[in-house]
């Protein structure tokens, strides 16, 4: 392995494989997400699971998470 394959054959490769197997887990499976109902209106950011009037407990939770996340992302 010389200094050119090697940062493709350690991070590059296995990366393709990884997404090629999730694709292939989600056609596989994909007949199973026809029995989902969308509920709502369908219109952008308008999610079934969001709270039609967020609380201040909601607020915090999702933007501490949201926080946190870059946080520690940003430390990796």
């Amino acid at each position: 392995m010389n200094a050119k394959t090697g940062p493709i054959m350690k991070y590059v490769l296995p990366g393709v494989m990884a997404a090629t197997a999730f694709t292939a887990i989600i056609a596989i499976t994909a007949i199973n997400l026809g029995g989902f109902e969308i509920v709502g209106k369908t219109v952008p950011f308008a999610y079934p699971w969001r709270l039609t009037n967020p609380n201040a407990i909601a607020r915090l939770t999702a933007w501490g998470g949201y926080l946190l996340h870059n946080m520690i992302a940003r430390k990796i």
